[in-house]
């Protein structure tokens, strides 16, 4: 007598003969044609081999079926990979025989394009991924080397850094978010190929050098006010090498007394936010500013909430404009101009402002660059909102320490429970991160239009030259005016 596994797969088989003479066959009564060969499958076994009530001999008999069929799957796959049947029936024989995922690879690299752009196509390969990760490597290799997936580390292979390590971890999912087909659709864009790279062999080289990096994308405008205030700041104090202001506020002259007042309130605010107590700083929208929200890696967060996607939308979540002639009294150039110059000098920082504008049509990214002891003082993982939060780490269990966190996400980050959705917070205080040279180092990076950029900052360092050249004119006059004053007042 014929057992039931065998019977079983001859009934597969046995759908799948196609011959020019046969127009259909005929089981249990019903006539098959081709079209409805798959559901009738379905219909015949479905309560032999994935009965929704199974029970104990339902799994036994699962169990034994499920190797019998993996040839026969093997055999007729192409007409398996793209159907809700075939869906079930690959994913049960997977689910009862994991050995079949190895069997299952050739022909998913052999189906690979038509399943990408298929639902079910789609499920079956993130059934292979999800749940047999050790017939994957085949599959994450054909990912990465697939025309229409933009895979930045093919030519940096050596760089062991924690973009790499999360694009290894989560390479399904990103697929479809930076194929030409996703929402972060990097590989039609090569400038923002060529901004990938860049970002990811600084973070390389800050990683080399036992510093912690992090991500934080936004919208273009932004890049004007942080090279405006950059610049501007450089006039008044010491140009800061490899640092860019993201908090635009100086608000009090230092070295006076209301200035380390107003330190000291930094200091218990920062304090305060390490502390978990969120909510007096931070109003959603981005109207705050003590929180910078970061990334561990470049494509981190799902769908609309990552670094990758802001800067290909060229959007962020933040206030849409700033008042820029306001830099000139916080850092008090005001007071070295007279009014006939500050006329002059705000109609020419409108003009800067719109022609910025049309320099890029993509986002521009900052990498930061911590020291262990910086981020330890300023930096924690943190829901959306901006509240402190634990991160779950297997075999070493919750903390908010940055610093484990991130050397697990380097090393192991399969230990990190849900790590794409890990995000962090920089606190923005006047005493710790916004001090140039106090441990932060931060890097612009951008897909402007390169000779439009160059111009536009040969417009834009003219204008500083004669905001500097006034400033240090009038300086140099009211110092001798001082030392005229002093010699008088000594005779």
């Amino acid at each position: 007598m014929i057992s039931k596994k065998t019977f079983l797969s001859a009934i597969l088989s046995l759908l799948f003969i196609q011959t020019p003479s046969m127009h259909g066959i005929t089981i249990f009564g019903y006539n098959l044609d081709v079209t409805s060969r798959l559901s009738a499958l379905y219909s015949t076994i479905q309560n032999y081999m994935w009965n929704p009530w199974s029970g104990p001999i339902h799994e036994e008999r699962n169990a034994d079926a499920a190797p019998v069929l993996v040839q026969c799957a093997v055999d007729n796959f192409p007409q398996l990979c793209d159907n809700l049947v075939g869906y079930h029936i690959l994913k049960t024989i997977l689910e009862y025989y994991s050995d079949a995922a190895q069997a299952f690879v050739q022909p998913t690299i052999d189906n690979f394009s038509r399943m990408c752009n298929n639902k079910y196509g789609w499920l079956i390969i993130k059934t292979i991924f999800d749940h047999h990760p050790d017939a994957t490597q085949a599959l994450a290799k054909q990912m990465e080397n697939d025309p229409r997936f933009f895979y930045p580390f093919n030519d940096l292979v050596e760089h062991k850094t924690q973009t790499k390590q999360h694009l290894r971890v989560h390479l399904l999912k990103k697929y479809k978010e930076l194929s030409s087909q996703g929402k972060t659709n990097y590989q039609d864009h090569p400038d923002l190929q060529a901004m990938t790279k860049q970002i990811i062999d600084r973070e390389h080289k800050e990683q080399q050098k036992g510093r912690y990096t992090f991500v934080h994308a936004h919208q273009w405008d932004y890049h004007f006010y942080q090279e405006l205030y950059t610049d501007l700041w450089s006039i008044m104090h010491e140009q800061p090498n490899n640092y860019r202001f993201v908090r635009y506020e100086y608000p009090i002259k230092p070295s006076t007394e209301a200035f380390f007042t107003y330190i000291e309130q930094e200091q218990r605010a920062r304090e305060e936010l390490m502390n978990g107590s969120v909510k007096q700083f931070y109003i959603f929208f981005g109207h705050q500013n003590h929180l910078l929200f970061m990334n561990y890696a470049l494509f981190v967060n799902p769908g609309f909430s990552n670094s990758g996607y802001y800067i290909r939308a060229n959007k962020s979540y933040a206030p849409k404009s700033i008042d820029c002639s306001s830099f000139i009294k916080e850092l008090q150039i005001d007071q070295y101009l007279i009014q006939e110059e500050l006329e002059h000098l705000e109609n020419q920082l409108t003009e800067l402002h719109a022609e910025h504008a049309s320099v890029s049509k993509y986002g521009a990214a900052l990498l930061l660059s911590f020291t262990p002891e910086l981020m330890a003082e300023c930096v924690y993982p943190c829901q959306g909102y901006g509240e402190k939060r634990m991160v779950q780490i297997e075999g070493i269990g919750e903390t908010s320490d940055p610093q484990i966190i991130l050397d697990t996400l380097r090393t192991a980050p399969e230990k990190i429970v849900n790590s794409d959705q890990v995000e962090f917070a920089c606190i923005l205080s006047h005493d710790a991160a916004l001090i140039p040279h106090n441990g932060l180092d931060i890097y612009e990076f951008n897909a402007a239009d390169q000779d439009k950029l160059a111009a536009w900052r040969a417009k834009k360092d003219k204008l500083m030259a004669w905001i500097k050249e006034r400033v240090n004119k009038r300086r140099q006059m009211l110092t001798e005016q001082a030392a005229a004053k002093h010699m008088r007042a000594r005779l």
